[in-house]
């Protein structure tokens, strides 16, 4: 269903949603509401906090099932835990410097050998609520098409390079920094369309060195630093910090005058207090900030970061042989702030809130505090010390009690950055649900509903002031409830469109044989050398997308949104070989994010995958017909997709009425099926109704036990069964149901085994196929396909019955088969030698996944 806005609305739809509102505020002293009660009830309620409608509703994302903490609970004030192994692997580091390659030397406390690594057994706990793991893969889907800047000095790269290790357990980056200069880096995550960059600037305001020898520094207080000022306005989010640099011998100018100093002994200049200095250079900062963040379209988010504690050097400061050994935690008791530490985070608390102020009065830029500081103060046992480099080693490097161990306490400032946005997040659809006549309705039944809540003249004024308050933004959303009729649309647009080459996918499919070892042999055609590597660069491009045109590129896969869309649910795939290669192609693009443990097929020929840090598991059970079958020369339980071969030596019997039990008591167990059967069809096969032979395709005398004498067509047997099996999985089903229409076969100049081949290295051009027709039979599984499906779905008890209507886009990629390439030289594959009927892993097949995450999004 697509979005439906009224523009500018006119004094009568203003006075109409006034009285609906109006009643729906009310208690029930209308007694004909109450016969439209069960209508008004059943809009879903805009709930942030809500895990079953969030993980439901498109706009909130792949995010929605991450897990949060309530919005009540102060993520900074707390106490550091002692992690338990077990609890979501909560005493393992996220990461080690073997996992991760951006960890710098001077971090690097397990390299250089810290002897103890207690402090990665600390998990933070805030008070009255958990603080959940950083979850990488909602991370990225979070920010995906957005950009963050980190703005500071080397703490803010010390964040940096915390989040980067982080993710790298979904994705690695590419470089795209401007410069050489390793201070102004920029790294780029390309599946998720998201940047991250650095810009050191440890005043925020322009300072140089004036006298290396003595580390004098000239430090204009009044002017932002360049270096990131006239770049900022391009990111959505920027995380500014500074603090420690002030504790150096400056020289302070405002308004090209020098008004004080640190540690400067010069005679007239008075010595400026280190939280006057910070205040002035950070009120400079935050003003630049917020002006050029909010002057960008759409807006942009500001998070100011408290300071890193000052005061964890011990035994002496800083450049006086102060030291850090401590191996555990303090208590907070133990660690309260004072002295500098409370100055500087004072000014930074101060600073913030003034801005934020500031900003209320225009532009679009959002305010977020990220006070870390209470909890890092507990932590003196987490920062190199002296181990940033070999003990045998002659540098000049003093203790480091400043900078963070990776992996180490710095990683909870990406656990709470995490939770920050998704607040965020949470914010903008509260806004918009508040904008929405949807939202107005929801707002307005929960008020209706409560104990205190009475018709006056005051509610009424106020529902007037917010409709004329919807008006002057003349903007009214009514978001789209997800009806069969607008799934149904947006499935077909999906199947409407055209193969478009893409170099950057033939440079860069999504897995290859190489990364993949789920891909079976026969799919195999990079390890048995196929010549033409062509058919891998062309991407399915829609038409359009539930009524948005798509840009070619813009159908891609992304394996962390899958994942996280699937969280803790189950996926069944149900079919022949064709469903097997589905099911492969969907197990080498999950394993981008995370590679599943295999389970062989069991006793009840179920295959299983589990991805353990998503609870996602798939299953496939194999079933040519999806009905009762049993091949004439034994059960079909000693049969599967690696044996279909034998099926050649005769008729399988095929009882049409009778649903494959095996399957389809399980399928209630899963969220979704994806169910797809086709030419196992055109074998030869006897047909049962009611336990009796009716029929029979292709059965000579010599090759059955029974005397039928009416001739089946394999069309009509599809149907038959396919009814049959969708009846049977709609009743007893509550979750999401998928047909996959028949996939073509492209043999020429012959069949499967008389010579036939497909020798194509392009797809097919033109509308209705072009170059290739589909052939008669398949052209007739395809209608029985798509009539019963709709006859089923017009009957659906439960289930929610989707098409992933496929057949004309493979019908344009003659070129996508194995041909001769899906065995060695000289081998045969399951009794044919030339295979037009699977597809290459990677392959044009891919696509059918990709179409799977937008059904399954939408």
């Amino acid at each position: 269903m697509k979005m439906l806005q009224f523009v500018s609305p006119t004094a009568a739809s203003l006075t109409a949603l006034a009285v609906v509102v109006l009643l729906a505020t009310t208690r029930p002293s209308f007694p004909f509401l109450r016969r439209y009660e069960p209508t008004i009830a059943s809009l879903p309620l805009p709930s942030a906090s809500s895990s079953s409608s969030s993980s439901k509703t498109a706009a909130a994302g792949a995010a929605a099932a991450v897990r949060r903490v309530p919005r009540e609970c102060d993520i900074f004030r707390g106490e550091w835990v002692p992690a338990v192994a077990g609890e979501d692997d909560g005493a393992a580091p996220y990461y080690t410097n073997a996992t991760c390659s951006e960890i710098q030397e001077h971090q690097n406390c397990i390299k250089y050998g810290r002897p103890d690594l207690g402090f990665l057994r600390w998990r933070w706990r805030p008070d009255g609520c958990d603080l959940p793991r950083f979850d990488a893969p909602a991370f990225l889907d979070l920010v995906a098409g957005k950009s963050l800047a980190f703005v500071g000095d080397s703490l803010a790269r010390n964040h940096m390079q915390s989040l980067l290790c982080l993710l790298s357990q979904v994705e690695r980056p590419r470089e795209a920094s401007p410069t050489a200069d390793p201070e102004f880096r920029r790294v780029r995550y390309e599946s998720h369309n998201f940047t991250i960059a650095m810009f050191r600037s440890p005043y925020l305001v322009t300072a140089n060195q004036s006298n290396p020898v003595n580390g004098m520094w000239d430090v204009y207080l009044d002017e932002p630093d360049a270096a990131w000022a006239s770049t900022v306005s391009g990111f959505d989010y920027v995380i500014v910090s500074t603090a420690t640099w002030f504790n150096r011998r400056t020289m302070s100018y405002s308004g090209g005058r020098l008004v004080g100093c640190r540690d400067c002994h010069v005679t007239g200049v008075p010595d400026l207090p280190l939280h006057v200095s910070l205040r002035a250079a950070l009120r400079t900062a935050l003003r630049a900030l917020t002006s050029a963040v909010g002057s960008r379209s759409g807006g942009g988010t500001v998070i100011v970061r408290t300071l890193s504690p000052t005061s964890h050097f011990e035994g002496g400061e800083w450049d006086k042989g102060g030291d850090c050994r401590r191996t555990r935690p303090r208590a907070a008791s133990e660690a309260p702030m004072g002295g500098l530490d409370l100055d500087f985070h004072t000014v930074q608390v101060e600073e913030y809130t003034r801005a934020k102020e500031e900003a209320r009065g225009g532009g679009e830029v959002r305010m977020m505090l990220m006070d870390t500081t209470a909890a890092m103060l507990m932590r003196p046992d987490g920062h190199p010390s002296r181990y940033g480099h070999w003990a045998h080693e002659n540098v000049t490097l003093y203790n480091d009690c400043v900078h963070w161990c990776l992996p180490g306490p710095v990683d909870v400032w990406n656990e709470m950055l995490l939770q920050m946005l998704l607040r965020h997040r949470a914010g903008e659809l509260d806004m918009k649900n508040l904008l929405s006549i949807r939202g107005l309705l929801a707002v307005a039944r929960r008020h209706r509903h409560s104990a205190t809540a009475k018709p006056t003249s005051v509610q009424a004024l106020l529902v007037l002031l917010l409709l004329f308050a919807a008006a002057t933004f003349s903007v009214f959303s009514l978001v789209p409830l997800r009806s069969p009729a607008s799934s149904a649309a947006c499935d077909a647009a999906l199947a409407r469109g055209e193969w478009v080459r893409d170099a950057a996918a033939a440079a860069a499919p999504y897995y290859t044989n190489a990364t993949c070892s789920f891909i079976h042999d026969y799919q195999n055609c990079l390890k048995h050398g196929r010549p033409s590597t062509e058919f891998l660069r062309w991407r399915w491009r829609p038409a359009a997308v539930c009524g948005g045109a798509v840009a070619a590129g813009e159908l891609r896969f992304d394996a962390a949104r899958f994942l996280r869309l699937m969280r803790g649910k189950s996926m069944l795939f149900v079919g022949d070989s064709l469903a097997s290669s589905h099911v492969t192609s969907l197990m080498c693009l999950l394993s981008q994010a995370e590679s599943p443990s295999r389970s062989p097929r069991d006793a009840d020929g179920f295959e299983r995958w589990r991805f353990a840090a998503h609870g996602f598991e798939v299953s496939y059970f194999w079933t040519p017909f999806q009905v009762t079958w049993r091949l004439t020369r034994g059960p079909p339980e000693a049969v599967g997709p690696d044996r279909q071969g034998e099926v050649f030596a005769g008729p399988t019997d095929v009882h049409l009425d009778s649903p494959d039990v095996r399957w389809t008591s399980a399928a209630s167990r899963h969220d979704v099926v994806v169910m797809a059967a086709s030419h196992w069809f055109s074998r030869p096969a006897v047909y049962y109704r009611g336990g009796r032979a009716i029929g029979c395709h292709d059965c000579g005398a010599d090759k059955v036990n029974v005397t039928v004498t009416v001739t089946v067509t394999p069309e009509e047997a599809q149907r038959a069964a396919f009814r049959t099996a969708l009846r049977a999985l709609v009743e007893g089903f509550n979750g999401t149901a998928i047909l996959r229409t028949v996939a073509p076969t492209h043999y020429e100049n012959g069949g499967w085994f008389d010579g036939g081949e497909c020798t194509a290295t392009r797809p097919a051009a033109g509308d209705g196929g072009g170059e290739v027709e589909l052939a008669a039979r398949e052209a007739e599984f395809y209608r029985a396909q798509v009539e019963e499906f709709a006859a089923a779905a017009a009957r659906r008890g439960g289930a929610r019955l989707r098409l992933m209507d496929v057949t004309r886009m493979m019908l344009l990629r003659p070129d996508g088969h194995p041909d001769r390439y899906g065995h060695g030289a000289g081998g045969e594959h399951d009794g044919f030698e030339i295979d037009c009927l699977h597809w290459c892993l990677p392959g044009a097949i891919d696509v059918w996944n990709e179409l799977l995450l937008r059904m399954l999004q939408h």
